[in-house]
């Protein structure tokens, strides 16, 4: 029993967590802060995003694994499960907003001593670092930066310039680069590792994960830390509002109306490897809806069902279309022991999924970056 009540607790994740003022921005720094008193951002439990150095791993260890799993990586951004078009996803979250105007992409500066249009990073200045307008102590800050190539006077010195300042009063021509995923992080290791795992990985599937580059630049004299999240992972509406799109997180909905998420992997957008801000949405568990769980993780399924969830055993299935589909919800449950068995359902695994579902989904205020890492075979690297 007592195992079954820690199993609830984890699927059941608002139980717990403070509630939320309106009007914030957290960045990741905010998220490592607020990960030991399970705060909530966003509607979000901090200690699902981002975890201090020895504490689980989200959506590893009991009821999912035999064994519990711990952070080995120092404060890191949690890597979390997801499903984006129709294929098994995993993301990292390192900024969220509520009620808060759209972001925007602000630029950064690469320093080079000469411009070629066909290798522009070829002349980067030697000893250089790129150089930000913005912090995260700023209002403007977010982590959407379009790159702009700054060519130097070739007496510059060999570290260049250290301000945006001083970039633009000694530039002698700017050349657009490419947009770039690059969040400002403080006393964060990166993306969090299981002890002996040696990577990251994704939880459920276990697909293995690079670990984003972690750099330096340049905010107005100080040296900050970032990771490198990758390039074309956002595009730019409106002059340099970031373009949105849905994300999906599943709730329970009581009969008074109130919404409780559950500790089921998101939904991303069709375009989740292109574009990183996403608006939360929640979308309600319900009908004939289903969640797959393998014979075999038996307390996983008693969680899920004293929780309230559908969660029926299904036919036989293959080892790794159990790996693949563990927590994926079927439109209706009857197909996990119908003739075609679990492989016949239709899934709710996609943005186009839930839309042809007319599934009851409720729009909010709060928009976050979701730093895809993995989207079936293509992986961040």
């Amino acid at each position: 029993m007592r195992a079954l009540a820690a199993g609830c607790a984890l699927l059941l994740l608002a139980c717990t967590p403070e509630p939320e003022p309106p009007a914030r921005r957290w960045t990741a720094k905010d998220l490592i802060a607020g990960a030991a008193g399970h705060k909530s951002f966003g509607g979000f439990d901090a200690a699902t995003l981002a975890v201090p150095d020895g504490a689980p791993l989200p959506f590893r260890g009991p009821p999912y694994e035999a064994t519990p799993v711990l952070n080995a990586t120092g404060p890191a951004l949690a890597v979390l499960p997801a499903f984006a078009a129709g294929q098994t996803a995993s993301y990292v979250v390192t900024e969220l907003w509520q009620s808060q105007p759209d972001p925007w992409a602000q630029p950064v500066y690469l320093q080079v001593k000469a411009y070629e249009a066909n290798t522009p990073f070829a002349a980067r200045i030697s000893d250089s670092h790129n150089v930000f307008p913005v912090g995260l102590e700023s209002t403007f800050y977010t982590p959407f930066w379009q790159m702009q190539i700054a060519e130097l006077d070739a007496t510059v010195a060999p570290a260049g310039y250290q301000s945006a300042s001083e970039v633009l009063r000694g530039e002698k021509s700017l050349h657009p680069g490419p947009t770039v995923l690059c969040p400002i992080v403080e006393n964060i290791a990166g993306v969090a590792v299981g002890v002996d795992e040696g990577a990251p990985r994704r939880p459920l599937s276990f697909e293995g994960l690079a670990q984003p580059q972690a750099s330096k630049g340049w905010v107005n004299g100080t040296l900050v830390d970032y990771l490198l999240l990758g390039t074309d992972r956002f595009s730019v509406v409106d002059e340099a509002t970031v373009k949105e799109v849905p994300m999906y997180v599943w709730v329970q909905q009581a009969d008074d109306g109130s919404l409780t998420p559950l500790a089921l992997p998101a939904v991303l957008s069709d375009e989740a490897w292109h574009e990183t801000l996403a608006r939360r949405n929640e979308v309600v568990l319900g009908g004939k809806m289903a969640v797959f769980v393998p014979d075999g993780l038996e307390d996983l399924r008693s969680a899920l069902l004293a929780a309230g969830v559908s969660a029926p055993h299904p036919a036989a299935v293959t080892a790794d279309f159990a790996k693949q589909y563990l927590l994926r919800v079927a439109a209706d449950g009857a197909c996990f022991t119908s003739t075609g068995g679990p492989g016949s359902c239709t899934w709710l695994d996609s943005q186009a999924a839930i839309e042809d579902a007319r599934a009851t989904v409720v729009s909010t205020d709060v928009l976050l970056t979701v730093a895809t890492l993995q989207l079936g075979a293509q992986v961040l690297k």
